[in-house]
């Protein structure tokens, strides 16, 4: 298994000095490939099958590989069958990022900002699945940096298998993100062992 020497090959910084010192960074994005979502209702084999990719550059881990898995199939890899009801259905993302030992642990609803900025200090992307209000199904995405360069309204980045990278306030996420309503679930990620 291919990994980084350590947890800064993944990380791109702005830090601010003084006193010839070093402080902590202002932001801090991760170098992560958010995959496209192949099916409409494949966001988390998108996400479990980047995360993968991530801490592994030689995984070849595939939505439909995942979708195999979890509906017990052998047909989701043919286009036509991808997209039926047997292959294309909503699935636990923690569960699917546990398949291939990248779920350090997961909880209901969000992290506060100083928990997320660790995680991506420590080279390590967040998942949230967020709701919308009229459908039952989340919507996981990624955390993948912050910007503090503003302390009275820092950002956070996200990657996302269907909208693609977004930038916006921490403190109105979900809300200010396609009219989501709540963060159901977060999962922190590690490389698997």
């Amino acid at each position: 298994m291919t990994k980084p020497a350590d947890a800064q090959a993944h990380i791109e910084s702005q830090t601010e000095t003084g006193s010839g010192l070093q402080s902590a960074p202002l932001s801090q994005r991760l170098v992560f490939s958010m995959q496209q979502q192949q099916q409409r209702n494949w966001a988390w084999a998108a996400v479990a099958a980047s995360v993968a990719a991530y801490y592994d550059q030689t995984s070849r881990t595939t939505q439909c590989m995942l979708a195999n898995w979890a509906f017990g199939q052998t047909m989701c890899c043919q286009a036509v069958a991808a997209s039926s009801v047997a292959c294309d259905q909503p699935y636990s993302v923690g569960n699917a990022l546990a398949h291939h030992d990248n779920l350090h642990e997961q909880h209901a609803g969000g992290m506060a900002l100083a928990q997320i900025v660790a995680e991506i200090n420590a080279g390590r992307p967040v998942v949230t699945s967020i709701a919308w209000q009229a459908v039952q199904v989340s919507h996981p995405v990624v955390i993948v940096g912050y910007d503090m360069s503003d302390s009275a309204r820092p950002l956070i980045e996200l990657a996302d298998s269907a909208y693609g990278k977004a930038v916006l306030p921490f403190d109105g996420f979900p809300r200010n993100y396609h009219g989501a309503q709540a963060i159901r679930q977060t999962c922190l990620t590690q490389p698997s062992r």
